[in-house]
């Protein structure tokens, strides 16, 4: 089952350069966001393999979800800081 989403955030360069217009709120709601789609992914690849329950990938899911919520806040309101 393939899991879709509306919302696709801009790309960001984590290259030194690209960080500095970027306000601290936001570049720490984009750093939250890349390491909760990390811990998505990982914690999918041990449930497909049984090493983890599907409760842990729900709650990793979940916890995605939010820091997309707070991504899509955070460029409401620095979106003229967005390239």
């Amino acid at each position: 089952m393939y899991i879709t989403r509306s919302y696709s955030p801009p790309f960001v360069d984590f290259s030194p350069l690209s960080l500095i217009p970027l306000p601290p709120p936001l570049l720490l709601i984009l750093i939250v966001l890349q390491k909760a789609r990390a811990n998505t992914i990982a914690i999918s690849q041990a449930v497909l393999n049984g090493q983890l329950p599907i409760d842990e990938w729900r709650r990793a899911h979940w916890l995605e979800i939010v820091a997309e919520a707070a991504c899509i806040a955070a460029e409401r309101g620095f979106g003229h800081y967005i390239r």
